[in-house]
């Protein structure tokens, strides 16, 4: 049997729902609520999807008395098999090393500091792959599906 991909109902823009519904298969998706995580494949696979200026964002921003990105990976760490962090856009380093562009936008964190928090999050046992855009991670979704959603 064949796991829906699921979507969180929380998921945008709605072209990028589009976007996956229409590779993946729009009787294999299923937009839902869920506990944590973007997309998931039955109890088995958690996605987080970050665009990278997000993800620098995420590193500095406060939820409580953690970082954001570290809350939602322990999250989904505690209640995924399998936990990947998919990054979208490109990520480059400025003359500056206190500062990095996160897909063209300048960012007052450090290039190395990204990268830095990267070998953490692999270091937490998440894998990571990067998209460049809403297509390519539509089609890892898919590979994703297949590779975790079959015969469970």
């Amino acid at each position: 049997m064949l796991y829906p991909l699921q979507i969180s109902s929380n998921e945008r823009p709605k072209e990028l729902v589009d976007t996956i519904r229409g590779v993946v298969g729009e009787g294999e998706t299923r937009v839902n609520s869920l506990a944590c995580a973007d997309y998931a494949i039955h109890d088995v696979c958690g996605v987080e999807r970050k665009k990278v200026g997000n993800f620098v964002s995420s590193m500095v921003k406060d939820k409580g008395d953690r970082k954001e990105l570290w809350d939602q990976l322990d999250r989904c760490l505690n209640t995924y098999q399998h936990t990947y962090l998919l990054l979208e856009g490109r990520l480059s380093s400025t003359n500056d090393p206190s500062s990095c562009y996160a897909d063209g936008r300048y960012r007052q964190v450090g290039y190395l500091a990204v990268q830095g928090a990267l070998w953490k999050v692999q270091d937490m046992g998440v894998k990571v792959i990067w998209t460049g855009d809403y297509g390519e991670t539509a089609l890892v979704l898919k590979w994703l599906h297949s590779k975790h959603g079959g015969g469970r």
